[in-house]
């Protein structure tokens, strides 16, 4: 029977009023006996800091009977957490998402390089592959040290490009030690281009062509053992220039002073 009071009770010491508003750990919350428990029964929990409230009296041993109340500050949550509504976070949250969730299970965890395929694996263990296709060849170094070099754009021996480009930054080219070939360009064992310490320049190939920078029209050609040069069809007399060589269908142009 419930007793009624005229005036509030005035607590002179730092014991609570009510033995169950607040209890050391879980273990304490859990005992309670079922003679002093009621739906709506609030208890904080010391040990994590955090306030609890009864919502099922025939679980209270467990935390099956007991939903956490969420206030401003820090919380510490134990057992099982469930959100029915929505959650609204404003500064982040902090710890990983790994577990059972489907989040953490969609989360890429790791990823590993094969030639030019790259496989993911996501938190469920399950793993897909991205191939990336590539117009160069890779020979004799890792992704690792491409990866390390290409942020400063520098390039890196072993590795031969066909149609890449560097559009910033700089580049730079270690060149072999041997004096006959400071710089040489090949393809397995043969020679396209070298350049040698003397100043000798190599050009090796059964054809070699220049053209004209604006027209894309050959102006000299060398073809096995024949030098061609481009002829013109316009008569220069009177506009070459000192040290020009012209050639028309008829004719050889030298400029003179």
């Amino acid at each position: 029977m419930a007793i009624i009071l005229p005036s509030g009770f005035i607590i002179t010491n730092t014991d609570p009023i009510d033995s169950r508003i607040t209890l050391p750990d879980s273990g304490s919350r859990y005992a309670l006996a079922p003679a002093n428990i009621y739906p709506g029964l609030t208890v904080y929990q010391q040990d994590i800091q955090t306030t609890f409230v009864l919502i099922n009296t025939g679980s209270v041993s467990n935390s099956s009977g007991w939903q956490a109340l969420i206030s401003a500050g820090s919380n510490q949550f134990s057992g099982s957490q469930s959100i029915t509504g929505s959650l609204t976070v404003t500064q982040g949250i902090t710890g990983s998402l790994f577990g059972t969730a489907s989040l953490a299970l969609n989360n890429l965890v790791t990823a590993s390089v094969s030639a030019s395929t790259i496989t993911f694996t996501k938190g469920d263990s399950t793993t897909f592959s991205i191939t990336v296709s590539q117009s160069g060849s890779i020979q004799s170094a890792s992704y690792a040290t491409f990866a390390q070099n290409a942020a400063t754009a520098s390039y890196v021996a072993g590795f031969n490009f066909t149609g890449y480009q560097i559009s910033t930054g700089s580049v730079t080219a270690s060149v072999n030690t041997d004096p006959n070939s400071i710089f040489l360009i090949q393809s397995a064992s043969l020679p396209f281009f070298n350049i040698a310490s003397n100043s000798n320049m190599t050009v090796s190939s059964d054809l070699f062509i220049i053209r004209g920078f604006t027209s894309q029209q050959p102006v000299l050609t060398v073809n096995g053992t024949i030098l061609n040069v481009a002829t013109h069809s316009i008569d220069p007399t009177g506009s070459t220039i000192a040290g020009n060589i012209y050639f028309t269908s008829g004719a050889m142009y030298v400029g003179l002073e």
